[in-house]
């Protein structure tokens, strides 16, 4: 049996952070600190949210890391 993963990105296009295996809660949480962006200002209206469920591959149009 394969385990599920979960992938949540949060951020606008081409400046997006994901999260691996982790609640939403959390991900926003992370996102805020790292943004510095009080958790309570946090608008989900203003950011897009997408939550990916899948095995072990996925497919990507880019991927990079930021130093």
């Amino acid at each position: 049996i394969k385990k599920m993963n979960t992938l949540i990105s949060i951020g606008y296009t081409g400046c997006k952070s994901c999260y691996l295996n982790i609640s939403k809660e959390e991900a926003v949480k992370r996102y805020c600190k790292q943004c510095n962006i009080e958790i309570q200002d946090f608008d989900e209206r203003e950011y897009s949210i997408r939550i990916f469920e899948f095995e072990d591959e996925f497919s990507a149009y880019d991927i990079w890391e930021i130093i």
